[in-house]
């Protein structure tokens, strides 16, 4: 059982997210990425156009910012993620039962993959060897991370739905949300609304009450 602090730091950390604005999570998650790729390619066309073309120092600085960018948007993801199935489940019925323990399980591969794909990604790039028996592991690991990413996203969206309708849901009830889950970067400004009107509704609730 969690204490009555943890829960209320849970609590506080998942309305953090489903509190915030979709253009919120969106500049965090993939403006501020966009921008600096941006930026890169536009100095490096700069470059060429002027001839004195830096690509090695460009490309050593996309090496050693890309795995920052990474945590940015997938850090966001994952924890709007969580957000959406913990901090949703005080909006569901008694009666509707959704088992957070899977979901949270194949959250945590996640992230264990999104740093050990970073850690990764920098060693290529620094001309590291790697034994070939780790890409024996990686692959197998990756299409079970793909798997774990698709079922929190059903699950997520899962969650949304059953808030929303008070009733037990089907794949066809919740698919819209699923699909726009998976083009996060665009989904978001749809389905961040519908959250954040949720979570105003719970309130004026609880005022009343």
């Amino acid at each position: 059982m969690k204490s009555d602090t943890n829960l209320r730091t849970e609590n506080e950390i998942a309305d953090m997210f489903l509190k915030a604005k979709h253009w919120h999570l969106f500049w965090l998650s993939s403006g501020i990425p966009l921008i600096f790729q941006f930026m890169l390619m536009l100095t490096l066309i700069v470059n060429l156009l002027s001839e004195t073309v830096y690509f090695s120092g460009l490309v050593y600085i996309y090496i050693k910012i890309y795995p920052i960018l990474m945590f940015l948007f997938f850090g966001v993801l994952f924890g709007w993620l969580w957000s959406v199935v913990s901090g949703l489940q005080r909006l569901i019925p008694a009666e509707i039962i959704l088992k957070e323990t899977r979901f949270k399980f194949f959250l945590l591969i996640l992230v264990v993959f999104m740093f050990l794909y970073c850690v990764y990604f920098i060693a290529f790039f620094n001309f590291v060897t790697l034994n070939s028996g780790v890409f024996a592991v990686i692959v197998p690991f990756q299409i079970f991370s793909i798997c774990c990413f698709l079922y929190c996203l059903l699950f997520a969206a899962k969650t949304l739905k059953t808030a929303q309708l008070k009733k037990e849901v089907i794949f066809s009830d919740y698919a819209v949300e699923f699909f726009l889950i998976l083009f996060y970067p665009i989904g978001i400004w749809i389905i961040q609304p519908k959250i954040n009107e949720l979570i105003k509704q719970q309130i004026i609730i609880s005022n009343i009450d």
